[in-house]
């Protein structure tokens, strides 16, 4: 992105390890900050390792008692739970009135389809914009998905990654100027 474009702007990026951090981070963050736009990009994880365990004879699955596992075990099975959907609590829990970009991630899709999961991710979560890709030709671009809440139209932007942060900026300074009138 030109710097010459970004001169006006305060940014803070947060860094963060877990999605415990990333929860506190965004709780403090978002319910305190004053921001007026917030993109989420995190690749959040959907779900978390909730114990690890091991199988009995019976075939009944017991939890592993302390806090070492034992490399004497001949096999040890991890149980994942879901994770809280972070970007659903930015406008329903913590009341954000902003500019709201999110990121949608899939594998397999066609573009149709792909831009579909971003529009009903973008109404579900209450996002003003989602930058939508698929892992096989991430690195190529992703499109700008967005509606119109009134019309229920949906507009999707082909974008090539290297136009990417320059394109989203220029949309995110254009709707938040738009909210500020």
């Amino acid at each position: 992105v030109d710097k010459a474009m970004v001169q006006d702007i305060r940014l803070k990026v947060i860094k963060f390890k877990t999605f415990d951090e990333l929860h506190l981070a965004m709780l403090h963050e978002i319910s305190n900050g004053g921001y007026d736009v917030v993109v989420h990009s995190a690749a959040v994880s959907d779900f978390m390792v909730e114990g690890a365990y091991i199988r009995a004879s019976t075939g009944e699955f017991t939890p592993v008692a302390g806090e070492k596992i034992s490399s004497s075990l001949p096999e040890v099975y991890l149980r994942f739970v879901p994770t809280e959907k972070l970007l659903d609590k930015i406008r329903k829990t913590w009341e954000f009135k902003g500019v709201l970009v999110s990121f949608k991630l899939e594998r397999g899709m066609q573009n149709e389809e792909l831009i579909n999961v971003a529009v009903k991710s973008l109404i579900h979560s209450g996002a003003n914009m989602v930058v939508a890709n698929a892992g096989e030709w991430s690195e190529k671009g992703a499109f700008i998905v967005t509606i119109n809440m009134v019309t229920k139209q949906k507009n999707s932007i082909p974008v090539r990654r290297d136009y990417l942060p320059e394109v989203l900026w220029r949309k995110i300074r254009r709707m938040s100027r738009r909210r500020n009138r």
